[in-house]
Formats: structure tokens, sequence, C-alpha cells
């Protein structure tokens, strides 16, 4: 009764959904859920349970199957999106952009749910009693999921008029495109939604393409330096508040593969990228890959891991460009934008050629993302949205109709049937 009567208490609420968006989803989980699954990734010391990711054999007992950490968040943003609106601001569009915030959050948070675990409750009320009707709610179709992520996004992009690029660890107009570009495309792809989602997806990030971001000249200064031109959007970590660990070390339970470096580092000669990505250090009779893009600061003669998380970089941006035009059989159009990109890996404006099919084109862009994004989260999906997760990845060999055809999701979390008696497992789990 005493909070969301000023400006300062939504942004208070702002600043605390920013700090749970942070804390309740360690990078760690990303590279389990968007990572561990694609054969690119190997146990480091310690196996962590990443073996069962790696054999795409999971059950209910594994931590990163709860899906608590999402609905926490989802709670946040449901708390500002409710109450904002009946606070009066001096400034109208600042009261926009808080909101518009809290949309990008809620619908990056299903977006994710939905596609880690398929049908999952909605939730869009901020839960205030032990009465409340939204408390114990059922699962929800994968379309109706989707639905509220399409409501959810098209708002924060109405209320966020802005195109100014902003500190890159809050959501910003071209964040807002990007998630919106991603949504609309996996649809377009994945949930056979065709050329009207590919349209909306090209028409965002068209409007990204005309912000003032740009590729930096060396790669390595993307990760050396958390506040570059290229990165979007990020999550914030510092020293005296929340400490990233490296998503793929050799004192972490993760490193890259045998696989990840015969396919995608090893791929091409004199990849500028290949050691900025991983490097091997020897330990005793062992070779471990650790990677090189998060390596945080040095507090006296202590390395914090305080190097912010990438959620999106204008390189996908243009990537993203390259293959809306792939989907539309514009070669020569698409592999301009794809040398663009790699120009600085392999120090040619001119790398890749023109002369090839559309399926070859499609080969390409997947693997360039594959090894432009290394270690960054984004692989599990993009073997999903190219359609190749069955023929890349080694445990999915001929496992199409394994789980009842959903061995694509997780399962979810034994804890809680517990806490929410509505809720039913992933069909083919048990």
């Amino acid at each position: 009764s005493s909070f969301w009567k000023t400006e300062a208490d939504a942004e208070a609420a702002l600043n605390g959904m920013y700090s749970r968006f942070r804390n309740d989803i360690p990078v760690h989980s990303w590279m389990y859920w968007y990572e561990a699954r694609t054969g690119n990734i190997a146990p480091g010391l310690q196996s962590g349970g990443v073996g069962s990711y790696i054999d795409n054999n999971l059950t209910s007992n594994m931590n990163n199957a709860n899906w608590q950490p999402f609905y926490k968040i989802v709670s946040s943003a449901n708390s500002i999106i409710q109450y904002v609106p009946t606070i009066d601001f001096s400034n109208e569009v600042k009261k926009n952009e808080i909101l518009a915030q809290a949309y990008f959050i809620r619908a990056y948070s299903y977006f994710n749910l939905t596609r880690i675990w398929g049908e999952v409750p909605i939730v869009t009320a901020f839960i205030d009693s032990d009465t409340h009707p939204q408390l114990y709610p059922s699962k929800s179709s994968v379309e109706n999921v989707f639905e509220l992520i399409k409501q959810d996004i098209n708002q924060a992009e109405e209320l966020y008029n802005s195109d100014r690029t902003t500190d890159n660890t809050r959501v910003s107009r071209a964040a807002i495109l990007m998630l919106k570009a991603e949504i609309y495309s996996w649809l377009s792809k994945v949930h056979s939604e065709g050329d009207e989602a590919l349209n909306v997806a090209d028409s965002a990030i068209e409007e990204v393409l005309t912000f003032s971001y740009d590729l930096l000249d060396d790669y390595a200064m993307v990760f050396s330096d958390d506040y570059n031109n290229e990165i979007i959007f990020s999550i914030h970590h510092d020293l005296l508040e929340n400490a990233n660990p490296i998503p793929v070390g050799v004192s972490h339970t993760l490193q890259f593969s045998d696989l990840f470096y015969e396919n995608y580092r090893n791929r091409t000669e004199n990849d500028k990228r290949a050691e900025v990505i991983s490097e091997d250090m020897e330990l005793g009779s062992n070779n471990f890959r650790w990677t090189n893009k998060f390596m945080g600061e040095l507090n006296g003669n202590v390395r914090a891991f305080t190097s912010n998380t990438l959620v999106y970089r204008f390189s996908e941006a243009l990537l993203f460009k390259a293959e809306i035009l792939a989907e539309r059989s514009m070669v020569s159009e698409s592999v301009e934008i794809l040398n663009r990109v790699v120009a600085r890996a392999y120090g040619n404006p001119s790398f890749y050629a023109d002369n090839i099919s559309v399926d070859e084109l499609k080969t390409l862009i997947l693997e360039e993302r594959i090894i432009e994004f290394a270690g960054e989260a984004k692989s599990w999906f993009d073997l999903i949205r190219f359609g190749e997760v069955f023929n890349r990845v080694p445990s999915l060999s001929g496992r199409e109709n394994d789980n009842e055809g959903n061995i694509l999701y997780m399962p979810v979390h034994h804890s809680v049937f517990s806490t929410n008696p509505n809720i039913e497992q992933t069909p083919g789990f048990d």
C-alpha cells in the first residue's frame, strides 16, 4: 500500500527487475540451456552433470530443468506492467520507456521458456496474494504463448520510440527490434509462419541497421570493452555487485569439444577469431580448451570475472539480415552482408563468392554464426532454427521421434509438481 506511488518507486522496481534478470539466470545456466546440447561442448575439469546434456538424455531432477528463475523475472516484469500505469510521471516518455523495458523482459522470458519447455504456464498478473486466480496456472499451448510474446514485443516497440543508443545494459529500441527479429525469424522457420513472419523480422532488422552501431575492426576488442559500439544489449556485471564466471573455462564444468574444433574453430586457416574464442591449456596429461572472451579484470592478484553477458551484438543484426535474404533466395545480397561480418576474421572483404546455391549459403551463415558467437549461448537455437539440429548434433542422430517427438524440449523439474499440482510433465518424459 505504500509502494507504487512515485516515479522513484517505478525506477526502483525497474532496477530490481534488471538485478533479478542478472542474478536469477546466471550465465552458467545460459550455457546449459543454449549451448551444452549442441555437441560443441565437452566436460571440463568437473562433469557438473553436463554429460546428460551432451548426450541429450535429460531428466526432471536436473537443476536447470527448473523454470522457476524465468518466472521470478516474469513476476518482476508483471509488477511493473500492472502498477506503473497508475503512477503520475512528469515525463510520459520516461514512463513509457520503463513499461517498454518490462514488456521486453517478459517477451524475452516467455520466448525462452517456450523454446526450452514447449507448453508453459502463462502468468501476466503480479501475484499479490495466496488467493490470486493465477497462482496455480496450468500450461498453455505453444501457440498461445507466442500470441503473448507477439503482443508484448509489439507493445515494447510501440512504447519505446526513441532511436538513441543508450547504456547497453538497459533495453533500448534497438534491443527490442533485435528480439522482435529473432522471434519472427523463429516463427517463420520453426513454426511455419512463412513469409509474413519473415517480413516482420526483416522490417525490425532494417531499422536496427539504421542506428549508429557498427562492427569493431578487431574481434578481440568486442570482449575487452563492455561498452563498445558493437554491443546492442548486455547484462551488467560489476566487481562490487555480481561477478560473472567464464562460461567455457578450465576451472569450470564446460569446455569446447573436439567436434567444435574440427567443424568450426579450425575450419578456416588463419581465422583471427580462433585464439579469442579459445586456447588450449595443458594440466598434467590433460588438455583443456578455455575461452578468452570473458576475461573480466584483475583485482590485485586475483582475476574477477566481471565481463558483461552479451545478449545482442551488431554482428548478429547483420547475420539476421543475411539469413533473411537467404530465405528469399537473394544470394548475392546475402553474401555481401555475410562478407561484411567475416572480413575482420579472414582479412578479405570478398571472402565468399556469390556463385553458390541457396542451400550452400544457408550452411555458411549457420556455421559463421556458430563461430562468431562461440560461447555466447546462441548455437542450440540456431541449429533448431536452421533445421540442422538432428544432422549436426551426434547424440540426436535418428532421434526425431524420441520422447514422443519432444526430444528437443526439456522435462519439467520434479519440484514444480509439488509447488503447483496443475502442472503436467513434458510429454515423453518421466
